[in-house]
């Protein structure tokens, strides 16, 4: 049985993809994992405004839709965090000017997570969530804990 082709098997696309962000952080760390197949990238980030640098991972699995979960390493306490700890930095229903589209590129991803980090870190220091929020369900539960 054939296996589906992913977006990324377009080597002309993914590099169209990424072309920016090579721009803007020379060589990507680029991986193609297996089982389950995906894209994955990694790198470090600082965030703005703090001396905080965080390593980033960001995953697309092998479909055609193009929707990455990004994982960071340091503090979780957010409420902007799905239960695997991949963040959630945007709803995914929101209309396309207020989310990252495919069409923008990795590098417009990249601000994205740079800009969710961010807020998390004004959050965790006590000023609140600096931007606009979705409505979020009860609080996650915190894994190892009751």
């Amino acid at each position: 049985m054939r296996e589906s082709r992913a977006w990324f098997d377009d080597l002309a696309s993914l590099y169209a993809f990424e072309r920016d962000a090579r721009r803007e952080l020379g060589a990507l760390r680029r991986s193609d994992a297996s089982r389950p197949r995906r894209l994955v990238y990694e790198l470090a980030l600082d965030i703005p405004a703090y001396d905080h640098r965080r390593h980033v991972r960001i995953e697309f699995p092998a479909t055609r839709a193009i929707f990455p979960s990004v994982f960071v390493d340091g503090p979780d306490d957010s409420p902007h965090r799905y239960e695997d700890g991949s963040l959630c930095m945007y709803h995914p229903a929101d209309p396309p000017e207020r989310r990252w589209t495919p069409n923008e590129g990795l590098a417009a991803l990249i601000d994205c997570i740079r800009t969710h980090l961010f807020q998390e870190a004004e959050a965790r220091a006590g000023r609140g969530w600096p931007g606009d929020e979705a409505p979020h369900g009860p609080p996650r539960r915190r894994r190892g804990r009751r």
